[in-house]
């Protein structure tokens, strides 16, 4: 049986490294990018099922990782996910409008 690939994107090397193992531990095939180049770079050389980023990077953010997904790979399922709570907690929202899809 294959399993899920997904590109795993975090700038905290404790908390990705820790996903990642955890994920690895659920059946999922994990790649991981500690930024929005090195997960265009994994994008561009490999094929994904699904991309779990987080919101706030350092540099570029999660929403650019979006806007990037949208036009190069609109195929691709992409969950967003953050530390921050709250609209003015840092986390800053999208610069136009996203589709967003809860499962249920």
């Amino acid at each position: 049986m294959q399993r899920t690939k997904l590109l795993l994107v975090d700038d905290d090397r404790w908390l990705l490294e820790s996903m990642a193992s955890w994920l690895g531990d659920q059946g999922f095939e994990v790649a991981s990018a500690g930024t929005t180049t090195q997960a265009r770079q994994k994008l561009k050389s490999d094929n994904f099922d699904i991309c779990l980023t987080d919101v706030v990077l350092e540099g570029e953010d999660g929403f650019t990782l979006l806007k990037y997904c949208k036009k190069h790979h609109p195929d691709l399922p992409l969950l967003m996910m953050t530390g921050y709570a709250g609209p003015d907690a840092g986390a800053p929202g999208p610069a136009e409008p996203v589709d967003v899809t809860i499962a249920g």
